[in-house]
């Protein structure tokens, strides 16, 4: 719930009515909800949280997944740009413990807006999240014929539901915008003792780039020994 800070380093943190006491904190959220929600603008400069609230947040994406009486092994794992950016991925063809033999576990997904979509639980939103599924279920059947018809488990996800589920800023999926011009917070942040990792720092996102922030944090902890 909070990141606890006095005099200007990490205390520990809160969770519920829960105290830990640490000298050192860890944060894996994004850096915006680090900073102004964690944290707390009390606890930085003016300059700082300017610069945290400026940066601007990666697209995010719609995904659909699917649970099907089918088998896809015929088909590639990946079948990319589909119909202006939809991508296939049949996951159970990359890891077959994803779907019991002769059946299909893929993921949908396509680019999409943050501010595209109406509130979260709303009947506008559920309309707009089902028409969405609807519509690119469609386009995959041009590349895998009749998949309507052999699904047995359907979910969807909205940049809303990233961001509910992770805490991401609108959904990014990859945390900041990843174009060059993008100044990602340090990983030693302002506070001391408190440090980053994940797709908010350097290097980015990406899996192999999170990872790498995660050793580069733990190296400084330990002093590079």
């Amino acid at each position: 719930d909070k990141i606890l800070v006095e005099g200007g380093r990490v205390r520990g943190v809160r969770v519920g009515d829960k105290v830990f006491r640490s000298p050192i904190v860890v944060s894996n959220a994004n850096a915006r909800t680090t900073f102004l929600e964690l944290v707390g603008e009390e606890h930085l400069s003016k300059e700082f949280i300017e610069y945290i609230k400026g940066l601007k947040m990666s697209p995010s994406c719609f995904m659909v997944f699917l649970g099907l009486d089918e088998d896809l092994s015929g088909y590639p794992t990946i079948i990319e740009d589909l119909d202006g950016g939809c991508s296939i991925v049949v996951n159970s063809n990359a890891d077959p413990s994803l779907a019991p033999e002769g059946k299909a576990s893929v993921t949908i997904l396509t680019g999409a807006s943050y501010n595209d979509f109406p509130e979260r639980g709303t009947a506008e939103y559920l309309k707009m999240k089902e028409e969405l599924a609807e519509m690119i279920i469609r386009k995959v059947e041009r590349v895998i014929p009749n998949i309507s018809e052999s699904i047995v488990v359907r979910d969807a996800a909205t940049p809303r539901t990233f961001e509910r589920y992770t805490s991401m800023p609108e959904g990014a999926i990859y945390s900041f915008d990843q174009s060059i011009r993008t100044r990602r917070p340090y990983f030693k942040t302002p506070i001391r003792g408190l440090y980053l990792v994940g797709a908010s720092t350097f290097p980015g996102g990406g899996i192999e780039a999170v990872v790498i922030s995660g050793i580069i944090c733990a190296r400084d902890i330990c002093g590079w020994s």
